[in-house]
């Protein structure tokens, strides 16, 4: 059975101490009325049009300084560092969080980032040419079921997303439920690890992954350090 990695308690201690506080972000986060967009691929994809040709990079909720120390070891132990390690973020936006980990050396077979919005994922390529960005939908991955199995999926407010969508309880059950089967069948069979980064408390994201019949692949790894 898959559990949630969560690591909001990380982050919150690492930016008291730091005293690091992003206006952009609290200001996402403060409002309300936009979050039930956040399960709508049209929002998303005009949000990135705004941002102009080149876009801008956006990490949500903390960005790799602050995640290497929990996420680190969860790669090496799913064997996403190793030379043919391979690891797929999903609904990547305009993080560069991928291009952090192949840096760090994480991924050596290959750091893949996707993302429902065409326009974000030709941003990124123009910005990060040297990484791989694809456009797929994360509930119908054609692009990530078609590649070789991933070491690790790394998840950073894509669940969110869908847990903020509009409708009823019922059908953000199902549809988070359609998300991490898509995820479990694009991961290594049993080692393969699908990591959560939410703003979420736990309570409120293990419902979803219950409801998935056991989540995604081997289960999701982590904790809030």
């Amino acid at each position: 059975m898959a559990f949630l990695a969560q690591l909001q308690g990380h982050a919150a201690a690492k930016q008291a101490e730091e005293e690091v506080y992003d206006s952009d972000l609290l200001k996402e986060q403060s409002a309300p009325r936009k979050r039930d967009a956040y399960g709508d691929p049209d929002y998303w994809e005009t949000r990135y049009q705004a941002d102009g040709d080149e876009g801008e990079v956006f990490e949500w909720l903390m960005d790799w300084p602050q995640l290497s120390d929990c996420l680190g070891p969860i790669l090496e132990g799913c064997g996403a560092a190793a030379v043919d390690g391979r690891i797929l973020h999903v609904g990547c936006g305009n993080s560069a969080l991928g291009v952090d980990m192949r840096q760090a050396g994480f991924g050596g077979g290959g750091v893949v980032n996707t993302d429902i919005a065409p326009t974000v994922v030709a941003q990124m390529r123009q910005r990060f040419p040297e990484d791989i960005w694809e456009v797929d939908d994360a509930l119908n991955m054609a692009y990530a079921r078609a590649a070789p199995r991933f070491n690790a999926v790394v998840d950073k407010g894509t669940l969110d997303a869908f847990a903020c969508s509009e409708g009823a309880q019922s059908e953000k059950l199902k549809t988070c439920g359609a998300y991490l089967r898509e995820v479990r069948a694009t991961l290594v069979p049993g080692i393969g690890r699908l990591v959560v980064v939410s703003f979420g408390q736990p309570e409120t994201r293990l419902k979803f992954f219950k409801g998935a019949g056991g989540g995604a692949g081997g289960g999701a790894g982590g904790g809030a350090g």
